[in-house]
């Protein structure tokens, strides 16, 4: 099969000959996780017997945060890959804006003044 959509994107994470080797070796070739850490494919590595614990702990922390401030985060990262600086800036502005008439602009500073937990509007 042809490596395309994921090698696509690979190219403008990692160098140019590491793309080359996973796509065209295929399964022959396993990177190791000392590798993909060392290229920033992974921003962590840690021991097997932690790996749940700390999968749990990434995982209890993002479930606290807004779910709407969340997914325009991601939408302004991902967007930035694709564009230019200034396009991206201007577009994660617009972003942050949107965000300013959610309820939850309003609710986390709101639950941190009073020392409570955020009750974050529901996603949709």
């Amino acid at each position: 099969m042809v490596a395309g959509i994921e090698d696509v994107r690979l190219t403008r994470r990692l160098p140019l000959g590491s793309v080359l080797r996973l796509a065209l070796m295929g399964r022959a070739y396993r990177m190791t996780a000392e590798r993909a850490y060392q290229l920033g494919l992974v921003d962590e590595l840690v021991a097997p017997d932690e790996l749940i614990a700390t999968a749990g702990e990434m995982a209890a922390v993002l479930a606290r945060n807004s779910p709407a401030a969340m997914s325009l985060t991601q939408q302004g990262i991902w967007r930035s890959l694709d564009t230019g600086l200034t396009e991206a800036s201007e577009y994660a502005w617009a972003l942050v804006r949107m965000h300013w008439g959610h309820p939850d602009f309003r609710e986390g500073p709101r639950a941190y003044a009073e020392k409570r937990a955020p009750q974050w509007a529901p996603p949709g």
